[in-house]
């Protein structure tokens, strides 16, 4: 995920390397993004995509599960400049294509992050899973970022949600 996140980092410019996934596991942890920015976290054995765009955090979870306290921990960290005076983190939930197996939190983590740095705020209804592996690893080989293949389905009344992550 580390490579993901440093692709990302480098297609949107990021003059700053950016941050590895294992500084969540320090207590000084991530160092605060001031701008847009957009970072895979690490959720004891899930990954999830998280990211500041437009000055809104986003936050979109293949296994469609709440925000754990690890992640919170790590997204109050990486978005700080948007904790408010009483202390609280809006975040945004964005609907997503829910995984179909225990596997592939990565790579779909990666999917909707490649998505948000291409300029998209809304994610997919439903990817080609069969093709999402080759193609990540076609980006991460080509050092490209690509839209990951998807199915044409019909739109359904998907609602983006906000929550509020309290410090």
């Amino acid at each position: 995920m580390d490579a993901v996140n440093r692709l990302i980092s480098q297609h949107m410019g990021n003059k700053t390397e950016s941050q590895t996934t294992l500084l969540s596991q320090l207590d000084s942890g991530f160092q605060s993004i001031s701008g847009k920015g957009i970072q895979i976290l690490y959720d004891r054995d899930h990954w999830v995509a998280t990211a500041c765009i437009a000055n809104e955090v986003l936050y979109a979870d293949s296994l469609n599960g709440g925000i754990s306290e690890y992640v919170k921990r790590q997204m109050r960290q990486l978005y700080a400049s948007h904790i408010t005076t009483s202390g609280n983190l809006k975040v945004i939930i964005i609907p997503c294509h829910r995984q179909p197996n225990m596997s592939d939190c990565g790579v779909f983590a990666a999917a909707f992050a490649f998505q948000w740095a291409l300029g998209a705020k809304a994610l997919p209804a439903l990817y080609d899973v069969e093709a999402m592996r080759a193609h990540l690893a076609r980006c991460l080989e080509n050092k490209a970022l690509a839209e990951f293949p998807t199915l044409q389905v019909r739109k359904r009344g998907r609602q983006k949600k906000e929550v509020v992550v309290n410090i």
